[in-house]
């Protein structure tokens, strides 16, 4: 499976389990967005984002994003 198929089966899954429906115009652009991911990371922050109960809706790709590759902070420097 190729990254682009690997990361539309993702969100499709994410969309269902947040019972969301989303239009093919809508799945080409979370991909597109989700493209800086690997398919690791993707499936990573899927997850991570799945196990916080804090999290009740469909995510946008930048929190996806943010959870694969956090940012740092001066403090963390």
């Amino acid at each position: 499976m190729n990254k682009e198929a690997h990361h539309a089966m993702v969100v499709t899954a994410l969309a269902e389990y947040y019972n969301r429906t989303i239009s093919a115009t809508v799945l080409g652009m979370y991909v597109e967005d989700l493209m800086v991911l690997s398919p690791e990371e993707l499936q990573h922050a899927a997850k991570l984002y799945r196990c916080d109960g804090s999290n009740k809706f469909f995510p946008i790709p930048a929190v996806l994003i943010e959870l694969a590759r956090p940012r740092q902070s001066a403090q963390d420097a």
